[in-house]
């Protein structure tokens, strides 16, 4: 796309049909049938094996750097550092990464950052195999991995309509997200738990590999989005831009302000989900774990079955039943003492909350012009995931005055209120562009 599309620009209608005249079909509708949907294609393959490939690293490094910091001190404010320093890219390079993903060949930018990482982590690996290092160092190895993820993710993220036909994105971002939700959140993080336990140096090691795996498939992608023509602003002008853009779209700034409180309040209460289980549901920490994995496969569920809703639905009653969702679920926590009941509101709530993310990542992917799409996603995801530790610290704060279940109905508050704005929302601003 060249220009910004207005919301009426798209129209995504698939339910066609002719109802006729005659005598003879006076009670009849003759249904068109759609035409057989295009493949995803081997490039987009290409792209799914490099996610997969690259998220194991990434799950494997999600266990494997906080019990190499475990093993340096038992500090938990020093372990905790870990953490921060990974996460801490999101809010200071997010907007940076998607300017330069817009001003360059988004295919090299990633293989370079791939490979940037695969060496990051084999440096890592040979310095637990020789004992050299420390915290300092191991701070430093989780910032740079938190930059090159906030520049491959966003890179990759605005490759994607490129690779696949428009009525196709649901069904991408599902297999996308699945292979995320698989590598990242189930073999990852057991695979580097084991190794670490029995040979420190390997998980990152392996972590390396997965990189220049990654960055091997992304090569092979033969789609590139050449790097624009003449750039005579500088990024701080283009980071603006798509900040402009996104605060110009009465749709997807409304989306982002929904998605931002949404995750505020979720993240009350994730903050202080270990402690509901073991403390108010009478769990041990296995307990907690497995209720941690069945949520994982709640996620995987609705990675499957994002596409199918959208299409049979609609986005705006798919996205609307999402929200209620979690907004009820949230509710049955609060309220009961059963852990089984829990456990089943929270598989819902990750089923949902999968179904959010992929069709409303797809309505970005289809509204917002290529050239500004990183820009435009990096701006999203600075206010969305910004707003995450905000939502961690006010659930802290609330569990600590009213009791645990506080902030499991301050989110289901929060849910239903963002349910009615988001069903007002889209049918007010996209009546065309989104099937009703």
């Amino acid at each position: 796309m060249e220009t910004p599309l207005s919301d009426s620009d798209l129209q995504t209608t698939h339910d066609l049909s002719v109802h006729t005249d005659s005598p003879t079909a006076s009670d009849q509708v003759i249904r068109l049938d759609e035409p057989k949907r295009p493949r995803l294609g081997s490039d987009f393959i290409r792209l799914w094996a490099a996610t997969a490939a690259s998220n194991v690293g990434d799950g494997v490094r999600i266990t494997a750097l906080p019990l190499l910091a475990a093993f340096l001190t038992r500090n938990p404010v020093l372990i905790s550092g870990v953490l921060i320093a990974t996460r801490l890219p999101w809010l200071l390079f997010s907007l940076h990464a998607g300017a330069i993903a817009d001003r360059v060949d988004r295919k090299q930018l990633v293989v370079r950052v791939n490979i940037g990482r695969g060496v990051v982590m084999g440096l890592l690996a040979l310095s637990v195999a020789t004992g050299f290092g420390g915290l300092a160092a191991l701070y430093l190895v989780a910032l740079l991995q938190g930059i090159g993820e906030v520049f491959s993710d966003n890179t990759s993220f605005a490759m994607v309509p490129s690779l696949v036909p428009k009525e196709r994105l649901e069904d991408a971002n599902g297999r996308l997200e699945g292979a995320i939700i698989v590598t990242n959140e189930f073999a990852g993080p057991a695979l580097g738990a084991l190794l670490f336990a029995h040979w420190a140096s390997v998980p990152f090691a392996l972590d390396a590999a997965t990189f220049v795996i990654a960055a091997w498939f992304f090569a092979g992608i033969k789609v590139t989005s050449p790097p624009r023509e003449e750039v005579s602003t500088t990024v701080g002008q283009d980071i603006r831009t798509g900040l402009k853009w996104l605060g110009s779209h009465t749709l997807l700034r409304n989306l982002t302000v929904i998605a931002s409180l949404t995750n505020l309040a979720l993240q009350a209460t994730f903050a202080i989900q270990v402690l509901f289980v073991l403390n108010t549901l009478g769990l041990s920490a296995t307990g907690f774990g497995l209720i941690m994995a069945a949520e994982a496969g709640g996620s995987l569920m609705g990675s499957f079955a994002a596409a199918p809703m959208k299409r049979r639905l609609g986005t705006r009653m798919t996205v609307v039943i999402a929200l209620a969702t979690v907004a009820i679920a949230n509710l049955v926590v609060a309220t009961t003492g059963s852990w089984s009941v829990a456990a089943a509101m929270w598989i819902a709530m990750t089923f949902a909350g999968a179904v959010w993310n992929i069709v409303t990542n797809s309505l970005r992917q289809t509204i917002v012009p290529d050239g500004l799409l990183g820009r435009v996603q990096s701006a999203h995801r600075l206010f969305s995931w910004g707003a995450m530790p905000l939502g961690a610290l006010i659930g802290g704060i609330t569990a600590a005055i009213f009791g645990l279940r506080a902030p499991f109905f301050l989110a289901a508050g929060v849910l239903c209120i963002m349910t009615i704005a988001a069903a007002g929302l889209l049918r007010r601003e996209a009546p065309v562009t989104i099937r009703l």
